[in-house]
């Protein structure tokens, strides 16, 4: 069997939190990214953008909440798959692809251990 690629690994991290995450702009990003329709940096870092704001509204609330813990997760997780993306595009460009290329992997590994972590994650905002 053949080792998946960068592209594959990020589509999977994108997957796996389409799983827990529901943010709307952020799964529109998602699915255009995913259909190939729209891989630019910009709305990789838009999506991003989306997920920090959450993130931010949740950190004090998920230090004493468990589902805000989990709702908190899965915005790290979008956060993190955004940025993986952010990787890969720099990855297939720039003259320090395997730098780009590791930093890729990496964050593809958060991005799926987050989403593993908000399982079950029952938000409002999500």
């Amino acid at each position: 069997m053949d080792n998946p690629t960068l592209t594959q690994k990020v589509a999977y991290s994108i997957y796996c939190v389409q799983c827990v995450y529901h943010d709307q702009e952020w799964n529109e990003w998602a699915n255009n990214w995913l259909s190939g329709e729209d891989r630019s940096v910009d709305a990789s870092e838009k999506a991003q953008d989306v997920a920090h704001r959450l993130m931010w509204d949740l950190e004090v609330e998920a230090e004493y909440d468990k589902q805000a813990e989990k709702a908190y997760n899965a915005a790290v997780g979008a956060a993190n798959a955004a940025y993986a993306a952010q990787c890969l595009d720099a990855a297939s460009k720039d003259k320090l692809r395997f730098e780009w290329a590791f930093e890729c992997e990496k964050w593809v590994r958060y991005a799926v251990e987050c989403s593993e972590k908000a399982k079950g994650a029952k938000y409002d905002n999500l």
